[in-house]
């Protein structure tokens, strides 16, 4: 989204009374954050123009009219071997990322215990509102 505020202002136009706004989204603040710094995979522009923390969305969807009533954070796997994989200078196009093992032609860097170890991690992570990335679910203020 190039102009976040005013896309949050359509919607809210949009939206019925009860209805709920979905935004799924990289923020900042988490674990792999801190960890990768510039290599975090979620970075990867231009895919994404913003990266907001749960602080700015809060504001930004309070300017729009909008609330939080849910934010759950639903990092995977991904969020440490593809920044792994940006640490050593390999584009996600190298992978094999939809398929059973996506790593499989770079077991060099990361293996199969490192996968369960990441999968773990991530649970965790996101029980902790630590994970790179979170679902927040927005109501029209009354």
């Amino acid at each position: 989204m190039p102009n976040p505020r005013e896309i949050l202002q359509d919607s809210y136009r949009l939206l019925n009374d009860n209805g709920t706004l979905l935004i799924r989204i990289p923020v900042t603040g988490s674990y792999v954050w801190d960890k990768y710094g510039t290599d975090w995979v979620q970075f990867d522009a231009p895919r994404h123009l913003f990266i907001h923390s749960q602080n700015s969305m809060e504001l930004l969807a309070e300017h729009a009219g909008f609330k939080i009533d849910k934010i759950i954070y639903d990092s995977t796997d991904f969020q440490f071997w593809g920044s792994i994989l940006y640490q050593n200078n390999i584009p996600l196009t190298e992978t094999k990322m939809f398929s059973s093992d996506p790593m499989s032609d770079f077991r060099h860097l990361i293996t199969k215990d490192d996968m369960r170890y990441f999968a773990v991690q991530s649970e965790k992570l996101n029980k902790e509102n630590r994970g790179d990335q979170a679902s927040f679910y927005l109501k029209k203020i009354k």
